[in-house]
């Protein structure tokens, strides 16, 4: 009886040491990894010619446990305008037992690139655990934030001369599309126009331009903005005095000055944030006739007629004289 419970008591005894080292192995087969990268944040200059498109971050790969660990790395962004490159090319890496393993990630932004920032997520994934598919998936990752710097850069482009046409009839603000912008930058701009010297230069002639104070223009874009030249409102006349007359009566005058053009909020990258625009003016002055091709008369020239109180007091005795005559024949 004896010798039998210790039989039993030794079959136990073995069991919970099978068990026991079953469970270690177990939790010792189980993989694991780290990843943590540096710098977590990268900016670009993305202009052209611009030399600092290219940086490297080096992200530490760390297998925790006491097995050798192949573990391979991935990438992932969603935008074109981002270029990942691990070192050597390599995204399978060993990474012994209690070990850690540094990669150099360089990562290469496009040139021209849209202003924005970009999540670029690196990740680390077991592939293998001591030469064996792990047991289940083990993966971690850091989240890197890239951003491009913005960088303004436009030209406007005008007519030379531009040629405008003014007639006696109408003298105010005539329309012109003749300012054409091009947004070469890699964001949303707004633009203010200064127009102080070419308002100088109108104001003798009682003449003035009008444009609109801002425009906004999306970047890879262009636009045609409208303007208006002419007298500087109804009550006002342009002022033809010292104008060249032509031999058909026509009046001429040529106008040189300057628009300014300027970035409302200019980034930290000018490459063309103030633009001065030459202007030159031809403008013509058209004398419009009347319909019946006789200048018009004013109110007293009508009250002034030849002939008019005449012929009103002839047709007066005429009705009076037609009055009468039905007036006898109702008595007959």
């Amino acid at each position: 009886m004896v010798r039998s419970m210790s039989k039993i008591g030794i079959v136990a005894v073995l069991f919970i040491l099978f068990t026991s080292v079953g469970s270690v192995q177990a939790q010792a087969a189980a993989p694991q990894v780290e990843i943590s990268c540096t710098p977590l944040n990268m900016t670009f200059d993305v202009y052209p010619g611009a030399t600092n498109i290219t940086a490297e971050t080096i992200c530490t790969i760390a297998n925790p446990t006491s097995n050798e660990e192949k573990i391979e790395l991935n990438e992932s962004h969603g935008t074109a305008e981002i270029l990942v490159e691990f070192a050597g090319g390599n995204v399978v890496i060993d990474v012994p037992a209690n070990s850690e393993v540094n990669v150099t990630i360089t990562i290469t932004a496009s040139e021209g690139a849209e202003s924005a920032s970009h999540d670029l997520e690196i990740t680390a994934t077991v592939i293998e655990l001591n030469g064996t598919p792990p047991p289940n998936v083990a993966s971690d990752s850091d989240d890197i934030m890239v951003t491009f710097n913005a960088y303004d850069d436009y030209t406007v482009v005008c007519n030379d001369p531009i040629v405008i046409s003014i007639n006696s009839d109408y003298q105010h603000p005539n329309k012109f599309d003749y300012f054409s912008i091009s947004n070469n930058g890699n964001y949303n701009t707004m633009l203010r126009t200064i127009t102080t010297d070419l308002d100088e230069v109108l104001a003798p002639y009682n003449m003035s331009l009008s444009i609109d104070d801002y425009v906004s223009i999306a970047s890879n874009e262009s636009e045609q903005l409208s303007s208006m030249l002419g007298a500087y409102d109804e009550w006002y006349e342009v002022n033809k005095s010292s104008w060249e007359v032509l031999d058909n009566g026509t009046r001429l005058l040529y106008i040189n000055s300057t628009i300014l053009f300027e970035t409302v909020h200019p980034p930290s990258i000018c490459i063309q944030c103030n633009q001065t625009v030459d202007l030159n003016f031809e403008i013509y002055y058209v004398q419009i006739e009347s319909n019946s091709g006789v200048e018009e008369t004013t109110d007293e020239e009508d009250k002034a007629v030849p002939g008019f109180e005449l012929s009103t007091g002839i047709l007066s005795i005429v009705c009076a004289v037609m009055i009468a005559n039905r007036k006898l024949g109702r008595i007959e």
